[in-house]
């Protein structure tokens, strides 16, 4: 878990990782059945992306590794 990261998807969304390493990203923007690149970053500019697609991938929950 990585406190303090930075989550973007594109543009459209962000947020930052709580105490926990944990985030809710609302996706507002999403088109369904298509691929989505989430991308997150830590505080030294590491950075992991995961590729989620809804509605397959809503109520689950998704990890990044940040390498």
């Amino acid at each position: 878990p990585v406190p303090n990261a930075y989550v973007t998807q594109s543009n459209n969304e962000r947020t930052l990782t709580d105490a926990r390493g944990t985030f809710a990203l609302p996706l507002r923007w999403a088109k369904a059945n298509t691929p989505i690149a989430i991308d997150a970053t830590d505080r030294s500019g590491r950075t992991g992306t995961i590729s989620v697609q809804l509605p397959a991938a809503l109520n689950s929950s998704q990890n990044i590794s940040i390498k």
